[in-house]
């Protein structure tokens, strides 16, 4: 108890108090990375802060990423019916009665799974006496962390800091994300409506399992991308079979090599002008261009560290 009285201690900068206290380790981020981090840290004896930012615990994985995509990727491929064309020999054209159908609507479980993994979090935390700070955590020297939040500012002393912030989607300055017809990949969850077509832009992993989805969902899609070479860091044996799933199977209408120039939201449609000279018509939008670290808040040229474009 003596030890941890030791550990606090006051500053009074002008009118305002700031709270400020010394951790062998502080964690910005509590997704999967900064959760496993911190525990491991705690368990052999360090003791340990994480800073959260958002309402729930999980990052992208649990809340806008990985459980999501596979929870809608499973609904897609068994309410479509699409596990049992092999074997049945039947097509279940689902599209025909979903035309008002959100995602939403198929990411009822998301919600179980979700929950059970902010309790598991919470137990983690808990179990492992891992404090937490709620608010956005930035660098003010490297040792320094301020968090800011809607009451006290407070600063934090680390002896390690560890970053992990995770990423977001990149989106390209120049598309019209503001429109309602335009997602990326965080946003396409909150799509409103199954559409009946759908042109899917990047066709890296993530576009690729998007485009699986929604083509499995009875959606037209067109996968665009401006590489002639799909999935260039994958095996190729297992690249091979994708594409013939894609075409053959999934029917997706593959337009490698292509760029898109412009995306020009009309009412209801999306026109896009592509480098091929032609244009393509379609429902929906989902820009897939990549990931991008959250790092813009945490001010770390204040702890010295140099960042890239991303």
């Amino acid at each position: 108890m003596v030890n941890f009285i030791n550990q606090i201690y006051w500053h009074r900068i002008g009118a305002k108090s700031t709270f400020m206290r010394s951790y062998d380790l502080i964690v910005i981020g509590v997704g999967p990375a900064g959760v496993k981090g911190a525990a491991l840290a705690a368990r052999f004896g360090k003791n340990v802060a994480v800073i959260q930012s958002e309402v729930v615990p999980g990052g992208a994985c649990v809340n806008t990423g990985t459980i999501p995509s596979k929870t809608l990727r499973e609904s897609a491929l068994h309410l479509s019916g699409f596990k049992q064309r092999g074997l049945y020999n039947f097509e279940v054209n689902l599209h025909k009665g979903v035309r008002d159908i959100s995602v939403n609507d198929f990411l009822e479980h998301k919600s179980v799974v979700c929950e059970k993994e902010w309790d598991m979090i919470e137990e983690v935390f808990r179990w492992n006496g891992i404090e937490r700070y709620r608010g956005t955590g930035s660098f003010v020297s490297p040792h320094e962390i301020k968090v800011e939040s809607s009451g006290r500012d407070v600063t934090l002393h680390g002896e390690v800091i560890l970053i992990a912030t995770g990423s977001s989607s990149y989106l390209p300055p120049d598309i019209p994300f503001d429109n309602n017809n335009v997602y990326d990949s965080d946003t396409i969850l909150d799509l409103d409506r199954i559409p009946s077509t759908m042109a899917v832009i990047g066709a890296g992993v993530i576009g690729c399992e998007y485009a699986s989805i929604f083509a499995a969902l009875g959606v037209k899609v067109t996968l665009i991308d401006g590489r002639t070479e799909l999935l260039s860091n994958i095996d190729r044996e297992a690249v091979d079979v994708l594409l013939r799933q894609m075409k053959n199977r999934l029917h997706i209408d593959l337009m490698l090599g292509t760029q898109v120039e412009k995306v020009n939201p009309e009412g209801d449609d999306v026109t896009l002008q592509l480098s091929t000279g032609q244009n393509l018509t379609v429902d929906k939008v989902l820009v897939a261009a990549g990931r991008r670290s959250n790092t813009g808040s945490l001010n770390l040229e204040n702890a010295g560290v140099k960042t890239g474009e991303r």
